[in-house]
C-alpha cells in the first residue's frame, strides 16, 4: 500500500508556533517564509499579492549595476533560436513510492555525497514531501528553514518523466542545504546543481525507461525558458535605463512617458511580476549547469567534485572565482547543447 505523501497544514502551524519561541539568528525570516508558504498551499500555490510597482522598479534600478556584467553574459546567446510546437511526452504512471524508489537508485549512483543527503531527508519524509495535482501556479518547490534544519517539499503529480526529474530538481536542494545550510540563501548560485542533477536526470531515466526522446524534450523546454526569461532581462534592462533618468517623477509620468518608447502599462507590470535577481535566478545557473554537463560527459567524477566543491564553498560572491579555478567559462557551450538537443529530437522523429 502506497504511503500518503502529504505535508499538513497543522503540522506547519506547530512549526511557526516553535519558531516563534526560538532565537536563532534565521528564526525570524524562516518564520516569515513559513507563513508565506502556508498561505500558498491553501490558496493551491497561487502566487501572493504582487509588491508595490514603484518599490519594484526602485529596487530594480538600484541592482542594473550589479548586473551589468552577467548582462554582457548572456547576449552572447540572446540570438539561440526557440525551438517552438507541442510538447508531448511518454505517458508513464508511477506511484509515488515508485517514484521515490528510483530517484534514491539516481542519487546512489551519483556517489556518496547525493545519496548519504537523500538518506538522511528520507528518515524524516513524513509531513516534509508531498505530490499535488499539477497546476499553472508551481511546476515543483522547496522551502528550507534553516533555523530549525528543516526542508518541506511540493512535486507535480505528473504522469510523464517530468515527475521523475523535478523529485531530482527538488530534492538536490534538500541534499545541498544538508550539506551546507548557508548555500540555499545565495540566491545567484543555488540552482546550479538542480539543474544541473535535472538534466543527468533526463538522461537517466530516459534510457532506463527507453523513452526515445523524453529527457531530451524536457531539457529543451527548460533551455527554451531560459531563453524566453533572457529575452525579458533584455527588454527589462531597456526600460530600466530610461526609469532610471525618471525615477524621481511621479510613477504616472514615467508610465506614460513609457508609452512614448512603446512600453504599456501592462507590459511594464508584466516586466516588474519579477524582480531582476529572480530574472537571473535560473539564468547563470542554467549556463553553468550546461558547462558542468559537458564535463559530466567526459568525466563523471570530475563533474561531480566540481559540484561538491561549489555546494561546500560558493557563494554569489565568489563564484566567478570558482569556475576560473576549473577554467569553467559560462556560456562557452550554450550554443552547442541547444543545438545538440535540436538535432537529436530531429533525429528520432
Amino acid at each position: 500500500m502506497q504511503k500518503p505523501y502529504t505535508i499538513e497544514i497543522s503540522y506547519l502551524e506547530n512549526t511557526i508556533a516553535l519558531l516563534r519561541k526560538t532565537s536563532f539568528p534565521t528564526s525570524e525570516i524562516d518564520t516569515i517564509r513559513l507563513d508565506g508558504y502556508i498561505k500558498r498551499l491553501k490558496e493551491n500555490y497561487s502566487s501572493l499579492e504582487n509588491a508595490d510597482l514603484k518599490e519594484s522598479l526602485d529596487e530594480d534600478e538600484e541592482n542594473l549595476d550589479y548586473f551589468e556584467p552577467f548582462y554582457k553574459i548572456i547576449e552572447r546567446v540572446s540570438k539561440t533560436k526557440v525551438k517552438k510546437g507541442t510538447i508531448s511526452y511518454t505517458k508513464i504512471l508511477f506511484s509515488h513510492d515508485e517514484t521515490l524508489k528510483l530517484v534514491e537508485d539516481f542519487f546512489k549512483s551519483q556517489g556518496h555525497f547525493y545519496s548519504s543527503g537523500y538518506e538522511n531527508f528520507k528518515k524524516n519524509i513524513k509531513n516534509h514531501l508531498q505530490f499535488f495535482k499539477p497546476n499553472v501556479n508551481s511546476d515543483g518547490e522547496i522551502l528550507f528553514l534553516k533555523s530549525i534544519n528543516e526542508s518541506f517539499v511540493s512535486i507535480p503529480d505528473y504522469t510523464n518523466i517530468c515527475k521523475l526529474c523535478i523529485t531530482v530538481h527538488e530534492l538536490t536542494h534538500v541534499i545541498d542545504a544538508y550539506h551546507n545550510p548557508d548555500f540555499h540563501y545565495n540566491l545567484g548560485i543555488r540552482e546550479i546543481d538542480a539543474l544541473f542533477m535535472e538534466m543527468i536526470a533526463a538522461d537517466y531515466f530516459s534510457k532506463m525507461l527507453n523513452l526515445k526522446k523524453d529527457g531530451n524534450i524536457r531539457k529543451l523546454f527548460l533551455h527554451n525558458i531560459i531563453k524566453s526569461t533572457i529575452d525579458s532581462i533584455q527588454k527589462k534592462t531597456k526600460m530600466l535605463q530610461i526609469y532610471r533618468k525618471h525615477k524621481n517623477a511621479p510613477l504616472e509620468s514615467f508610465i506614460v512617458n513609457m508609452e512614448l518608447y512603446g512600453y504599456t502599462r501592462e507590459q511594464i507590470e508584466a516586466y516588474e511580476k519579477y524582480n531582476l535577481v529572480e530574472d537571473y535566478y535560473y539564468v547563470l545557473p542554467h549556463f553553468i549547469a550546461i558547462e558542468l554537463y559537458f564535463i559530466y560527459k567526459n568525466n563523471k567524477n570530475k563533474a561531480l567534485l566540481i559540484l561538491e566543491d561549489i555546494v561546500n564553498n560558493g557563494t554569489d560572491e565568489n563564484i566567478c572565482e570558482l569556475l576560473e579555478k576549473y577554467n569553467i567559462k559560462i556560456t562557452k557551450n550554450a550554443k552547442k547543447y541547444s543545438k545538440a538537443l535540436k538535432h537529436k529530437l530531429k533525429k528520432k522523429k
